[in-house]
């Protein structure tokens, strides 16, 4: 499964608010067994929209005029459990948002009936937790940008054994990053002694952690257009080699993370200008 854009057409919808989508096969989710609620609807397409974030859209392919916000239940609670277990390498769970619960009087998320997504397969279900501190309308009760919270969680990691994370130091990626498209709430760690690598580490996947360091430190003439110099901090993916002299960096595809939004997304910079894998310690980062 991947976010839907305006693409190659092999479907084509008409939206109210994202207009005409063109989609793939390979955008297309199928619920085998519906949403509760909407059994008759089997197939779906989920919307990554920058002005979303952290949510996102699933809506219907069969009939458009229906759609739900989503979100990672791990924004709301992060010592959520599913009750099901599922492989977090290509799984991931999500949950149906009311972005305004008069009752309530703020945003909701129904974290008894979380949807796991498969993305190997392309496939979803909606199950019920037993569990009865949840419910179908758990209120959400920080902002899910600012995170004004103190509850941590504790991950385990293979890099770093145990880490208590506070909601402040979460930074979605609305679209993921390249091979890891289902996973988007991520953390940056920096340790002393690893300086000046640097690692993106999944929250919903803790074993996922991505070295990585600032372009300008391997290679100074670096640059490109998209993203914004007094705001944003670029960072590039390493390779890690069995000795220093084998690691190499992906110039082609930065990271850009805004720190006070934390949002972050990673573009593929459209040149041949740059090596995806460009050997530390070498002059120049462009192709020969």
């Amino acid at each position: 499964m991947q976010d839907a854009h305006t693409t190659s057409q092999a479907h084509s919808i008409e939206t109210s608010e994202y207009g005409t989508l063109h989609l793939e096969d390979r955008h297309l989710v199928e619920f085998p067994q519906g949403l509760h609620g909407f059994e008759h609807l089997r197939k779906f397409v989920v919307i990554a929209d920058d002005s979303l974030v952290p949510f996102k859209w699933l809506l219907s392919i069969e009939n458009p005029s229906i759609g739900f916000p989503i979100l990672s239940p791990f924004q709301v609670d992060f010592s959520y459990q599913t009750e099901v277990e599922y492989d977090p390498a290509c799984c991931a769970p999500m949950v149906i948002v009311t972005l305004y619960d008069s009752e309530k009087q703020t945003a909701t998320a129904n974290m008894r009936a979380p949807i796991i997504f498969d993305m190997k397969r392309g496939t979803a279900q909606q199950i019920l937790v037993t569990d009865s501190a949840y419910s179908e309308n758990h209120p959400i009760v920080q902002n899910t940008n600012s995170r004004n919270t103190t509850t941590k969680k504790r991950i385990y990691t293979s890099q770093f054994g145990a880490l208590d994370i506070d909601p402040s130091q979460i930074i979605t990626f609305g679209e993921g990053i390249l091979g890891f498209d289902h996973l988007h709430d991520f953390i940056l760690v920096a340790e002393e002694d690893m300086a000046p690598l640097e690692w993106l580490v999944s929250l919903e996947n803790p074993s996922i952690g991505l070295p990585i360091i600032n372009p300008w430190y391997i290679y100074d003439e670096y640059e490109f257009r998209d993203y914004d110099q007094q705001r944003d901090v670029v960072y590039v993916v390493v390779t890690l080699g069995s000795r220093s002299d084998r690691m190499t960096v992906n110039l082609r595809a930065p990271i850009v993370i805004n720190p006070s939004a934390k949002t972050g997304h990673q573009l593929i910079l459209p040149s041949d200008k740059y090596l995806t894998e460009f050997p530390i310690g070498t002059h120049s980062g462009s192709e020969q």
